[in-house]
């Protein structure tokens, strides 16, 4: 029977794929905040509210265009961490080596 050393490099491409979004995770959370999920909700109902629709969560126009406006600098900053993200899951993919996996993974 003959061994191989040779690492499946499909399994560690997906096992550093983890390893990034791991990486990246308290970035993420940073960008978005903690209360993320209340935000959204705000958000929509800003957008409800510029469109006619009353939101018991809004109470004026300012208000709605102040939640509008941190949304989409919250956006701003996840799409830039979300870009670099998705460069380096572009370079793990085309890795053919174990050491290029190491480098990618160690910026």
């Amino acid at each position: 029977m003959k061994l191989s050393l040779k690492k499946d490099m499909t399994w560690e491409r997906s096992k550093a794929r983890l390893r990034l979004d791991a990486q990246f995770q308290s970035r993420i959370i940073e960008a978005i905040g903690d209360k993320a999920a209340l935000y959204a909700v705000k958000y929509a109902s800003a957008l409800a509210y510029m469109n006619g629709m009353p939101s018991p969560l809004i109470e004026s126009a300012e208000e709605a265009q102040a939640i509008i406006a941190k949304n989409t600098e919250m956006q701003s900053r996840l799409a830039v961490i979300e870009t670099e993200r998705q460069a380096l899951q572009t370079q793990i993919d085309k890795a053919g080596t174990m050491h290029d996996l190491a480098r990618f993974l160690s910026f």
